[in-house]
Protein backbone atom coordinates (compact mmCIF):
# COMPACT_ATOMS: atom_id res chain seq x y z
CA UNK A 1 0.00 0.00 0.00
CA UNK A 2 1.81 3.26 -1.05
CA UNK A 3 1.70 6.51 1.40
CA UNK A 4 -1.27 8.04 -0.64
CA UNK A 5 -3.36 4.85 -0.51
CA UNK A 6 -3.01 4.68 3.41
CA UNK A 7 -3.93 8.53 3.75
CA UNK A 8 -7.01 7.84 1.75
CA UNK A 9 -8.05 4.82 3.78
CA UNK A 10 -7.75 6.69 7.13
CA UNK A 11 -10.01 9.30 5.66
CA UNK A 12 -12.73 6.87 5.63
CA UNK A 13 -11.89 3.90 8.32
CA UNK A 14 -10.68 3.60 11.32
CA UNK A 15 -9.52 0.52 13.11
CA UNK A 16 -11.18 -0.05 16.13
CA UNK A 17 -9.28 -3.21 17.52
CA UNK A 18 -7.13 -5.87 15.99
CA UNK A 19 -6.42 -9.26 16.96
CA UNK A 20 -3.46 -9.91 19.12
CA UNK A 21 -2.26 -13.82 19.67
CA UNK A 22 -1.15 -12.90 23.32
CA UNK A 23 -5.26 -11.59 24.67
CA UNK A 24 -7.53 -14.41 23.51
CA UNK A 25 -7.94 -17.33 25.78
CA UNK A 26 -6.48 -20.43 24.27
CA UNK A 27 -4.80 -19.10 21.41
CA UNK A 28 -1.40 -19.92 20.41
CA UNK A 29 1.57 -17.68 20.18
CA UNK A 30 0.94 -17.12 16.28
CA UNK A 31 -2.07 -18.39 14.70
CA UNK A 32 -0.84 -16.91 11.02
CA UNK A 33 -3.72 -15.05 10.18
CA UNK A 34 -5.37 -11.74 10.92
CA UNK A 35 -8.75 -10.88 12.80
CA UNK A 36 -9.18 -6.47 12.93
CA UNK A 37 -12.40 -4.87 13.33
CA UNK A 38 -13.01 -1.50 11.18
CA UNK A 39 -15.28 1.21 11.43
CA UNK A 40 -16.53 3.01 8.59
CA UNK A 41 -16.17 7.09 9.86
CA UNK A 42 -19.26 8.02 7.15
CA UNK A 43 -21.56 5.45 8.19
CA UNK A 44 -20.19 4.03 11.48
CA UNK A 45 -21.22 0.67 10.32
CA UNK A 46 -18.24 -1.67 11.98
CA UNK A 47 -16.72 -4.44 9.13
CA UNK A 48 -14.94 -7.40 10.83
CA UNK A 49 -12.13 -8.41 7.98
CA UNK A 50 -10.20 -11.95 8.13
CA UNK A 51 -7.11 -12.79 6.28
CA UNK A 52 -5.87 -16.14 5.96
CA UNK A 53 -3.01 -18.09 6.88
CA UNK A 54 -0.01 -16.50 5.32
CA UNK A 55 3.29 -18.13 3.89
CA UNK A 56 5.74 -17.47 6.44
CA UNK A 57 3.75 -19.15 9.25
CA UNK A 58 5.58 -21.68 10.15
CA UNK A 59 2.66 -24.08 10.53
CA UNK A 60 1.19 -23.28 7.57
CA UNK A 61 1.55 -27.17 5.73
CA UNK A 62 0.05 -28.18 9.65
CA UNK A 63 -3.43 -26.01 9.31
CA UNK A 64 -3.33 -26.67 5.00
CA UNK A 65 -3.23 -30.44 6.32
CA UNK A 66 -5.95 -29.86 8.88
CA UNK A 67 -8.54 -27.68 6.67
CA UNK A 68 -7.87 -30.22 4.13
CA UNK A 69 -8.30 -33.72 6.16
CA UNK A 70 -10.36 -32.27 8.49
CA UNK A 71 -12.52 -29.73 6.37
CA UNK A 72 -11.59 -27.15 9.43
CA UNK A 73 -8.64 -25.45 11.19
CA UNK A 74 -10.79 -25.64 14.77
CA UNK A 75 -7.53 -23.27 16.47
CA UNK A 76 -8.54 -20.64 13.83
CA UNK A 77 -12.33 -20.77 14.45
CA UNK A 78 -12.40 -20.88 17.97
CA UNK A 79 -10.08 -17.96 17.90
CA UNK A 80 -12.22 -16.10 15.79
CA UNK A 81 -15.39 -16.76 18.01
CA UNK A 82 -13.51 -15.90 20.94
CA UNK A 83 -12.34 -12.56 19.51
CA UNK A 84 -15.27 -11.65 18.20
CA UNK A 85 -17.02 -12.67 21.95
CA UNK A 86 -14.47 -9.82 23.90
CA UNK A 87 -15.25 -7.26 20.81
CA UNK A 88 -19.19 -7.43 21.91
CA UNK A 89 -18.74 -8.19 25.59
CA UNK A 90 -19.79 -5.35 27.85
CA UNK A 91 -16.40 -3.34 28.53
CA UNK A 92 -14.29 -4.74 31.41
CA UNK A 93 -16.51 -7.96 31.78
CA UNK A 94 -16.03 -11.72 31.16
CA UNK A 95 -17.41 -13.49 28.55
CA UNK A 96 -18.28 -16.85 27.27
CA UNK A 97 -15.30 -18.39 25.27
CA UNK A 98 -14.89 -21.83 23.51
CA UNK A 99 -12.14 -24.02 24.50
CA UNK A 100 -10.83 -27.54 23.47
CA UNK A 101 -9.45 -30.04 25.82
CA UNK A 102 -7.61 -33.19 25.03
CA UNK A 103 -9.49 -36.64 25.94
CA UNK A 104 -6.25 -38.66 26.32
CA UNK A 105 -8.14 -42.19 27.31
CA UNK A 106 -10.58 -41.33 23.99
CA UNK A 107 -7.22 -40.64 22.17
CA UNK A 108 -5.68 -43.62 23.60
CA UNK A 109 -8.60 -45.91 22.60
CA UNK A 110 -9.48 -44.77 18.76
CA UNK A 111 -5.70 -44.90 18.28
CA UNK A 112 -5.67 -48.54 19.68
CA UNK A 113 -8.95 -49.57 17.56
CA UNK A 114 -7.40 -48.18 14.49
CA UNK A 115 -3.85 -50.13 14.93
CA UNK A 116 -6.44 -53.41 15.07
CA UNK A 117 -8.51 -52.66 12.19
CA UNK A 118 -9.61 -50.09 9.97
CA UNK A 119 -13.28 -51.37 11.04
CA UNK A 120 -12.63 -51.01 14.46
CA UNK A 121 -11.74 -47.54 14.48
CA UNK A 122 -14.19 -46.41 12.44
CA UNK A 123 -17.04 -48.07 14.94
CA UNK A 124 -15.41 -46.47 18.27
CA UNK A 125 -14.77 -43.17 15.85
CA UNK A 126 -18.46 -43.15 15.10
CA UNK A 127 -19.26 -43.94 18.88
CA UNK A 128 -17.20 -40.99 19.88
CA UNK A 129 -19.05 -38.56 17.20
CA UNK A 130 -22.79 -39.10 18.80
CA UNK A 131 -21.56 -37.06 22.28
CA UNK A 132 -22.28 -33.53 21.24
CA UNK A 133 -18.60 -31.67 22.45
CA UNK A 134 -16.34 -34.21 20.06
CA UNK A 135 -14.13 -33.13 17.19
CA UNK A 136 -11.93 -35.63 16.42
CA UNK A 137 -8.31 -34.83 14.26
CA UNK A 138 -8.66 -36.92 11.60
CA UNK A 139 -5.21 -37.86 10.86
CA UNK A 140 -3.56 -38.09 14.24
CA UNK A 141 -6.92 -39.61 15.38
CA UNK A 142 -6.94 -36.98 18.29
CA UNK A 143 -9.97 -36.54 20.37
CA UNK A 144 -10.98 -32.90 21.80
CA UNK A 145 -13.69 -32.06 23.80
CA UNK A 146 -15.20 -28.42 23.24
CA UNK A 147 -16.69 -27.05 25.94
CA UNK A 148 -18.02 -22.94 26.83
CA UNK A 149 -16.11 -21.61 29.61
CA UNK A 150 -16.11 -18.10 31.21
CA UNK A 151 -13.54 -16.17 29.98
CA UNK A 152 -10.28 -16.20 32.53
CA UNK A 153 -9.60 -12.07 32.19
CA UNK A 154 -12.48 -9.31 32.50
CA UNK A 155 -11.28 -7.55 29.52
CA UNK A 156 -14.79 -7.61 27.45
CA UNK A 157 -14.19 -4.08 24.82
CA UNK A 158 -17.87 -3.50 24.41
CA UNK A 159 -17.21 -2.16 21.47
CA UNK A 160 -20.11 -3.23 19.10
Amino acid sequence: MSADQAADFLKAWRIVAQYAANEIPGAPEDPGFSVTLFQNLETTEYFFALRGAHLAHGDLADEVGKIVADKLSLEQIMIIYNYRQRLVAAAGSHYPVVTQRLLEDETEALCAAYATSPKDGLVYENTLRRRENIVIDIPTHTVYAIELVTSPQADGLGLC
